[in-house]
Formats: structure tokens, C-alpha cells, sequence
């Protein structure tokens, strides 16, 4: 038995780096520049001392000019953002190596959903064990997986998804130690170490936040421990939860300068069409029957989709989804009120883990977007637990060895038809051009993505076509600030100051403390030879976001231009402290000096 599971194991690490071998050549695609690789705050081991002074380093943050999201996102995950310090470290800019580690994390959490399986339907023998094997292989080779893999800044839920699965095996140990009346230090070790891995599910990404509540369903559903008993064993746990939650409290307060629930609630809102926390719940119910959908069938799996928010509570798709998930809850509850003894507790545990996995990102805290593939990586593997005690159940049952080799047979079908997805789909992640292109072309009134692929179309240097999209997402309704900042941008380096103006002023009217708005109005009017109009904007634009350095290089030429020398000057030394200067402005700054020391003599 124990040169089977070798096998298998070697079976699961090489299929599944074999399937995602081809991503390591791969580009970087969307938030992983802003995240990862020219994200500020990893370029120095100092930025995870944030919690000696939080207030310092939200602040600081927001003084450069970088996004709230950003500073807010760091104190959250710290545990990821530290594996995106190590890759940066050892692999700069190479997109290989970090690919590597998201690909031994998939495979990481691959084993130990099938280590938790085993254990949880340990008394199922052979059934249990071939039923493990199943719903782990097909986790590691299923295409919805790729986008937390493939897509390098996903690394937040599959890093969650690994310590959530590893809390869970430990404390399933621990339980089954405590049952069988093992010593006190062992258990006491067992409870320390399952704890301070909650922890650190919790620091890699919000959803760890549930690990506590899915290991008291464990030892009561699956191990048929008692409630109370569960709840009891489990208080260390239980008592990790309110780190979030206070955490989340402090940074809306610094962030604010208040707290209030519709602050607290609304921190990732969309900006320029927020919903209400509970109507981006209840928009939310399709948006889990749709993840259970691909999950079971991923013949149509679409990346970004445009799901718009429910208009009416009598909409079909939210009484069928409402339908859905119900009848799938009321399934595992009679599972595991009639089968409990072979395995009907782990199905309703398993159906139970994915509704409760989606609760920090698919519920009352509103986000820019309905949906995204990512969001279903933990919450499946709750599913492919219940597939797991649903597998051993027929396998115990189907005694003919006919029937049991065409299990097997259908068992491997299925991983194959799903592998040869998964290479498909890592194809199609291959760029953010490409990607984005059939994103636009399924959905042409998507305004973010066409935000997206004219901002890749930027870095491409292909200004044309990037105006072109840009322009395509300010005609979609509800535009975010960032189209009008980007498509503003993109008309100054083509030179239609006149036209960037105007899309400048439009931006302005919805937003009119955006920091990069204000600068590129300053810079327009700069352009335009209206230097007092320029000045009000740039100087606002630094008022709003000092250590915005891009704004301190054309004010300091509007300083020079109306002959104050002095201002231009003590600007410009200001801009050189934060980084190196350009050449043009690098020479004045040298001229105004040599002036200054002349005039001093």
C-alpha cells in the first residue's frame, strides 16, 4: 500500500507540472505588475514592520501617491505579500520563478486534500482511500484552478487554500489522538501548531478567516465528534477570529479618519457604481450557483466575465440559483442524517466548506466585480472532499469488479478530458493582450476590460491602439477614475492636449480629488500655456498626494517659467530626494543650484 501511494503521489506532482510547465514562459497579466513586480512596498524587508507604527505606514503609503488597495491589501496578507518578497529576491523580474512556486503550492494542496480525505473517511478503507486519490487528482488537473495558479498574484488563495487544508490535517490528527486517549503533550502540541497555521491562513488572504468554523464542522460532521465538544476543542481557533475583522477596523479608521459600518463595509466598493453591501450579497446567489456550474461542467469557462448586479428581486436566475443552492445544502443534510456511517458527514461537511469559503469575498463586502474563477479555488476543495465520501460510498457499493473498472475507467476520462482544458486554458493566459481581446470581443461594453487591454496595449508602446480602447471603455457606462487617468495619459504622449483636456475635465467632474486627474489637467494646461491654471492644479494634486513625483517635475517647470527660481528649486530637490530625476529636469535642477550659489556669492 504505502509503494501505491507513492505512486499516486508522483502521479498527482507530475501531471499537474507537466500542465503548467508551459505557463513559466508566460507575461505577466494584470494586477501582477501593480502587486508584485513594481510594487513599491517589496522593494525593502522594511515595509513587514508595519505593525510597529500601522498608522505610519498607511499614511506613508498614501503620501507616494500609491493606492489605498495597495497599503490596506499589505496588512492583510502579509504571509503572501513575504513569498512575493522571496521570489522578487531570488528572481527579480522573471516571471519563471514565481510560476514555480504557484505550481508546488497547487500541488501541496492537491496531497493534503487527499491526506484529508483519507483521514476523514479513514474507517471507509479501500473505498475511502481510492475516493481521496480521485478527488485529488481531479483537483490538481481541473481548469478552474488556473487562474490561481497561472495568474502569479492569485498566489493569495492557493497560499490560503495550503494553510487551510494544512490547519485542517493536523487538527484532524489531533482529534483522532484525542480519541484514541494520547498523551497530553502531543495533544497540546498538535492544538499549538494547528492554531498558529490558522494564523497564517488568515495573513495570506481574507477567506482564512474562515479556518476556525471548518474545523469544528470537521470534528462534528465528519469525525461525529459533538457539537458543543467541537466547539470546545477548538477554542484556541476560535479565538484567532476577530484578528481580521479588528485589523480590517483599524485600517478603514486610519484610512477614513472614522469608522463607521458604511465604511468599514465599503473599503473595496467600486468607485464610480458602488452597490449596497446587501444588494451585492443577493447578486452574489447566481454568481455561487455559476461557480458550481463550471466546477461541474467547465465546458465555457470565460475569464472577467460581465455578470451585471441583479435589477429586481424577481429576476429567474435568482430564485433558480436560490434553488440550486438549497437543494445542494438539503442533500448533504440528508446525507449525513442517513448515511453518516459511511461517509454522509463528510458530504455535508464538504457542501458546507464551499458555501462558507465564499463568505469573505462573495458576500456583504461589495468588490469591483460580481465574479472571478479565482474566488471558487478554496471553496472547491470543500466540494471535491464531498466527492471524495461520495466516490468511497459507491465504490463500497458497486461490488461487481465489472462495475468498479468502469468507475475507475470514468474516474480517469474525466481527468483526462479536464487536463486537456487545463492546457487550453493556460493558453489563453499566455498574455493580457491576447487574453483581454477575446475578453472585449465576448463582452464589447466591459468597461474595465477595455481599461485593461489599453493599459497592456500602453506598455506594448502601441499608443494608437491603446487610445483606441480607451476610448472604447470612457462609451461604457459607469467608467472607473483610472479610464479617464489612462486614456488622459495616452492623448499627452500622443500630443492631443486639446482632447486629453477635455477627458481630463469630464474625470474631474466625478472625481474631483483623484491625485493623477489633477496632474494631467496641470499638465494640459502647461501644454496649453495657461501656467496659472496649471499651478492650481498641480499644487492641489500634491496637496492631495505629496510624494506624487510626477507632479513635482511640471510644476517646478511652471515655477521656472514665471521666474521664481527659489520655488523650482526647493521642489526639485523634494523630487531628486525621491528618486532620480529625469535628464531635462536633472539639467535644470543643476542650472538652478549653480544660480542660487552665485547668487549667494
Amino acid at each position: 500500500m504505502r509503494l501505491l501511494t507513492v505512486g499516486i503521489a508522483a502521479l498527482i506532482v507530475t501531471l499537474t507540472t507537466c500542465l503548467y510547465a508551459g505557463t513559466l514562459r508566460h507575461d505577466k497579466i494584470l494586477d501582477d505588475t501593480s502587486y508584485v513586480f513594481d510594487n513599491p512596498l517589496l522593494a525593502t524587508g522594511k515595509s513587514f514592520l508595519y505593525p510597529i507604527s500601522l498608522t505610519g505606514f498607511i499614511t506613508d503609503a498614501h503620501h507616494r501617491g500609491l493606492p489605498t488597495d495597495l497599503s490596506v491589501n499589505f496588512v492583510l496578507r502579509p504571509v503572501s505579500y513575504a513569498s512575493f518578497f522571496w521570489n522578487r529576491v531570488l528572481n527579480g523580474s522573471d516571471t519563471a520563478g514565481y510560476r514555480v512556486v504557484n505550481t508546488a503550492i497547487h500541488v501541496a494542496n492537491a496531497l493534503l486534500l487527499w491526506l484529508l480525505a483519507a483521514r476523514l473517511l479513514a474507517g471507509r478503507g479501500a473505498a475511502g482511500y481510492w475516493g481521496g486519490a480521485a478527488a485529488a487528482l481531479l483537483f490538481a488537473v481541473h481548469p478552474v484552478m488556473t487562474e490561481s495558479v497561472t495568474y502569479i498574484t492569485q498566489r493569495f488563495e492557493s497560499l490560503a487554500t495550503l494553510f487551510v487544508l494544512a490547519a485542517a490535517c493536523v487538527w484532524t490528527w489531533q482529534r483522532r489522538t484525542a480519541a484514541a486517549g494520547g498523551r497530553p503533550l502531543l495533544l497540546a502540541a498538535q492544538g499549538i501548531i494547528a492554531v498558529l497555521i490558522t494564523l497564517l491562513a488568515m495573513l495570506s488572504k481574507e477567506t482564512g478567516v474562515v479556518t476556525p468554523v471548518l474545523l469544528v464542522l470537521a470534528a462534528w460532521l465528519a469525525l461525529g465528534e459533538k457539537c458543543m465538544d467541537a466547539i470546545v476543542a477548538a477554542r484556541g481557533h476560535l479565538l484567532c477570529l476577530p484578528l481580521l475583522p479588528l485589523l480590517l477596523a483599524a485600517a478603514v479608521f486610519i484610512c477614513n479618519s472614522e469608522l463607521s459600518l458604511t465604511t468599514y463595509f465599503n473599503i473595496t466598493n467600486h468607485p464610480s457604481a458602488p452597490l449596497s453591501p446587501l444588494h451585492y450579497a443577493v447578486s452574489e446567489l447566481p454568481v455561487w450557483a455559476a461557480y458550481l456550474g463550471v466546477l461541474l461542467w467547465p465546458a465555457h469557462l470565460r475569464f472577467d466575465p460581465l455578470i451585471p448586479p441583479l435589477g429586481s428581486a424577481w429576476e429567474p436566475r435568482l430564485w433558480i440559483a436560490l434553488l440550486v443552492c438549497v437543494a445542494l445544502v438539503a442533500a448533504g443534510w440528508i446525507a449525513w442524517r442517513r448515511a453518516r456511517a459511511s461517509g454522509g458527514g463528510v458530504i455535508f461537511f464538504g457542501i458546507l466548506w464551499f458555501f462558507i469559503a465564499l463568505l469573505p469575498s462573495s458576500s456583504i463586502f461589495p468588490l469591483p466585480d460580481l465574479y472571478a474563477e479565482h474566488r471558487s479555488y478554496l471553496p472547491s476543495a470543500g466540494l471535491f472532499l464531498a466527492l471524495s465520501a461520495a466516490f468511497a460510498w459507491s465504490w463500497e457499493r458497486l461490488t461487481q469488479p465489472r462495475a468498479r473498472r468502469l468507475m475507475m475507467a470514468g474516474a480517469v476520462a474525466c481527468v483526462t478530458l479536464l487536463s486537456v482544458a487545463t492546457l487550453r486554458r493556460n493558453d489563453d493566459l499566455r498574455d493580457a493582450v491576447s487574453l483581454y481581446r477575446t475578453v472585449v470581443a465576448e463582452n464589447p461594453g466591459h468597461a474595465r476590460a477595455w481599461l485593461i487591454l489599453g493599459t497592456e496595449l500602453v506598455r506594448r508602446n502601441d499608443l494608437q491602439a491603446a487610445s483606441e480602447c480607451l476610448e472604447k471603455a470612457l462609451e461604457c457606462p459607469n467608467p472607473s477614475p483610472h479610464v479617464f487617468i489612462n486614456l488622459g495619459t495616452v492623448l499627452l504622449r500622443q500630443g492631443h492636449v486639446a482632447r486629453a483636456f477635455e477627458v481630463t475635465m469630464r474625470g474631474l467632474e466625478q472625481f474631483p480629488d483623484q491625485p493623477k486627474l489633477l496632474h494631467n489637467a496641470g499638465l494640459a494646461h502647461f501644454l496649453s500655456n495657461r501656467a496659472l491654471e496649471a499651478e492650481k492644479c498641480l499644487v492641489r494634486a500634491l496637496q492631495l498626494a505629496p510624494a506624487h513625483w510626477e507632479s513635482a517635475l511640471p510644476l517646478s517647470h511652471v515655477y521656472h517659467s514665471t521666474k521664481r527660481p527659489a520655488e523650482a528649486l526647493n521642489l526639485l530637490e523634494q523630487a531628486d530626494r525621491m528618486r532620480p530625476l529625469p535628464e531635462a529636469e536633472a539639467k535644470l535642477l543643476d542650472e538652478l543650484r549653480q544660480r542660487a550659489s552665485t547668487a549667494t556669492l
